[in-house]
């Protein structure tokens, strides 16, 4: 007897194609698209096939539009919106999406500091600059976990600026 893929099977095919895409670095973009596309397709085919495995994908990370907490927790960092009702979603999810929600907009911010071509003192103001924000990294960080990230990025700002200085850049 041939055995059929089970639907935990197609849920770690769909994660081992992430996994693959989050390694690639920027100039794989032709293979990026190409396991995008592919994985799109998979998550289509299984999604209409079996519809309470989008549900039990998508989780509370739905709220967010994201697949999954990691992404929701990167897209939210980004843009934060509907705070009370962010914070509702996040609270329902598991303890262990709550964490990937944690890294991934932490890592968010992270990578901003990296890429952002208005600087990094843009970086803190967008991230930490408002009370929604506060409460936002509150809620989801804790407080002493927010002040954390943001000593990190403030101290990473102050040092892009000193870099900058001294190479004569703006």
């Amino acid at each position: 007897p041939v055995a059929a893929p089970s639907l935990k099977f197609w849920d770690q095919v769909r994660r081992n194609l992430r996994r693959q895409m989050d390694a690639l670095g920027p100039q794989e973009k032709t293979k990026w698209s190409d396991l995008n596309s592919l994985r799109n397709e998979l998550l289509g085919q299984l999604d209409s096939a079996v519809p309470p495995f989008k549900t039990a994908r998508q989780g509370a990370a739905g709220f967010f539009g994201a697949e999954n907490a990691l992404d929701a927790g990167r897209q939210f960092a980004l843009q934060p919106r509907n705070l009370p009702e962010a914070m509702k979603a996040f609270k329902a999810m598991s303890a262990v999406d709550q964490k990937a929600f944690r890294i991934g907009s932490a890592s968010s911010v992270v990578d901003r500091l990296k890429s952002d071509p208005r600087g990094t003192f843009e970086v803190v103001k967008s991230t930490f600059g408002s009370p929604a924000a506060k409460e936002f990294w509150q809620g989801v960080l804790g407080p002493a976990k927010a002040a954390q990230l943001e000593s990190y990025v403030q101290v990473q700002a102050i040092m892009d600026a000193s870099k900058r200085a001294i190479t004569g850049g703006s």
